[in-house]
């Protein structure tokens, strides 16, 4: 096979050599621009997490924190604590916390910087298959700044993060085991091993996240069409097995794991069941596709990427007429059209991702800037430079750095209005904190309340809750409840608490002609103090809900104290009524 007919499966717009050459060739003049472009991806990853150094861990982070501690502390995921999510976050996290002790918050700050360079790394190394230097790096820069956004990335070490690196890792891989690149053919051993690799760095995507199965199951949906269309089918069921089999390798060592530890049918029932139940169920979070919120919360986030998910549109576009003018089969197999492929399918989990997490769409980010890198490379050589393909990029361009604008005052500025409001929130965690260690002891477990995995984190007290997702009940989400209130309640009654610390927002109103001369204790309507009195007909379903813990709450602690914002409760004392505590 001559160099010509390798270029029509590798390349989507041009079948002429000087294309490939100038793609694969070493053009010291684009040395200095690429250098520069890639300084400042890397520049805003470190402004980023500096803008993120005062900020106490939020909902996640502050969960896995707490768990990987609780691991280490000879805990068991999926039986003792409970989780939806499979295994590897929880143990890079527990990994992070035996390494680093007492500075193991900062060192997971680091970890997302190291984490979102890697990625970047890799995608500029696959963009450059189909880009030049600096289109490639152009394209990380603005996936740098879809990847390090303050809402779609939040505190960091995302789970998305570490699917994104072990797929785009996988897809680099995979194009070389098929042999979609551009280097000379290696040995079929070669190959078979890249293959191989590629099924490893998928699965140990599905032990960060759900979704990390999507690139395995887009290559082999790939593998299935290329061998159908071309010459080669005799070897797809070798590739399906090679692909198949690295995939279950790292899975075959967890699930070891889980039947050694007794828990395989709780990961089983906490992770694959509960999810589908989750995402199925007719109250769950398919009923919200119908709703207005939903599609909302859709818009309002991929608002925020439009900088680079709009050139991708466009990308996608000119693959579309690079294929229309140079018709044939063996283009329509290009490696650049797979990338498109996974890109589309990311995308779609995070349209129907019910409640709009705008976190899923750092999965599609990468296969979104490689596509970009090849349409920037090829509509800036346009001639004339004046053609509707760059007056679209540019105006794409243009508008989507307005919605970045509340991005950059967040990072640029510390006064700003988000940054005052996380201020705020770490005051609060810091004064909670203190009231949890200065009236329990370290070997006392506390039940937080509302639950805060961070608070527990940062208290180094032993939370109770740790056995469900009660969470869930402050987030409009108590459907969701696992396990059911009735069995929440035997775990509590078997592993009680030393102390409640409730910090449910209360007002206490002093008395008056219009409160009868009495005091009034305003609480949420929805019935989450502990002080509100168990009502089992409540409006509210929180409240509701609620009722039965309340009743063996009161049965079982008073002496309460009010300390700053909160207040304790602490287990066989008398119950006191809130006029004598407030």
């Amino acid at each position: 096979m001559g160099i010509h007919q390798k270029m029509k499966i590798i390349w989507t717009e041009s079948q002429m050599p000087k294309q490939f050459s100038r793609i694969t060739s070493s053009d010291t003049s684009q040395l200095l621009p690429t250098v520069l472009l890639m300084g400042l991806a890397i520049l805003h990853v470190v402004i980023t997490r500096l803008s993120w150094s005062d900020i106490p861990l939020q909902t996640d982070a502050g969960m896995w924190a707490y768990i990987g501690r609780r691991i280490l502390d000879g805990s068991l995921l999926y039986n003792e604590l409970w989780e939806s999510k499979p295994p590897g976050i929880y143990y890079v996290f527990a990994a992070v916390e035996w390494l680093f002790r007492d500075n193991a918050v900062v060192a997971l700050r680091c970890l997302d910087a190291l984490l979102s360079l890697a990625v970047f790394g890799v995608t500029y190394r696959l963009a450059r298959r189909f880009a030049s230097p600096v289109a490639s790096a152009a394209a990380t820069v603005l996936l740098s700044l879809v990847f390090c956004h303050r809402i779609l990335s939040d505190w960091g070490d995302n789970v998305e993060k570490f699917v994104a690196l072990l797929e785009m890792t996988g897809c680099l891989l995979f194009l070389k085991g098929i042999h979609q690149s551009r280097e000379p053919r290696e040995p079929a051993s070669t190959r078979t091993v890249y293959l191989f690799a590629t099924g490893i760095c998928c699965g140990f995507a599905g032990l960060f996240k759900q979704t990390g199965i999507l690139f395995f199951a887009v290559a082999l949906f790939w593998i299935v069409w290329v061998g159908l269309r071309q010459t080669e089918s005799r070897r797809t069921p070798a590739r399906i097995g090679l692909l198949i089999l690295g995939a279950a390798f790292p899975w075959a060592v967890v699930v070891g794991f889980l039947l050694r530890a007794g828990t395989l049918t709780d990961f089983w029932s906490q992770v694959i069941q509960y999810d589908l139940f989750r995402v199925g169920g007719s109250e769950g979070e398919r009923s919200r596709l119908s709703s207005a919120e939903h599609w909302s919360n859709v818009w309002s986030h991929l608002k925020l990427i439009a900088i680079l998910f709009m050139p991708t549109l466009l990308g996608i576009a000119w693959i579309a007429r690079g294929l229309k003018l140079k018709a044939d089969a063996a283009r329509r197999n290009s490696a650049l059209n797979l990338i498109a492929m996974y890109w589309i399918v990311s995308t779609l989990v995070f349209i129907v991702a019910p409640f709009g997490y705008g976190h899923y769409l750092l999965q599609a980010s990468p296969g979104a800037a490689i596509i970009v890198a090849h349409f920037l490379d090829g509509a800036t050589r346009l001639k004339p430079v004046i053609q509707p393909w760059t007056v679209a990029l540019t105006t794409s361009l243009i508008l989507g750095v307005f919605p970045l604008v509340d991005h950059f005052v967040f990072t640029l500025d510390a006064d700003s209005r988000f940054r005052k409001t996380y201020a705020a929130q770490r005051k609060q965690i810091e004064a909670l904190t203190s009231a949890i260690v200065q009236n329990t002891r370290a070997d006392q477990k506390v039940m937080v309340w509302p639950p805060d995995a961070a608070v527990s984190y940062y208290a180094r007290r032993r939370t109770p809750l740790e056995s469900s997702n009660a969470d869930v009940i402050f987030k409009g989400k108590v459907y969701r409840l696992a396990p059911p209130m009735k069995e929440l309640i035997e775990r509590l009654k078997a592993d009680p608490p030393e102390v409640i610390v409730d910090w449910t927002p209360t007002r206490l109103v002093p008395p008056s002609t219009e409160t009868g001369n009495e005091p009034l204790l305003l609480v949420s309507p929805k019935g989450f103090s502990l002080y509100d009195p168990p009502y089992d007909q409540h409006p509210a379903p929180e409240g509701r809900a609620l009722a039965p813990l309340k009743h063996w709450i009161r049965e079982n602690y008073g002496g309460q104290k009010k300390d700053g914002q909160v207040i304790l409760f602490f287990r066989g004392k008398q119950w006191r009524p809130w006029p004598e505590v407030l």
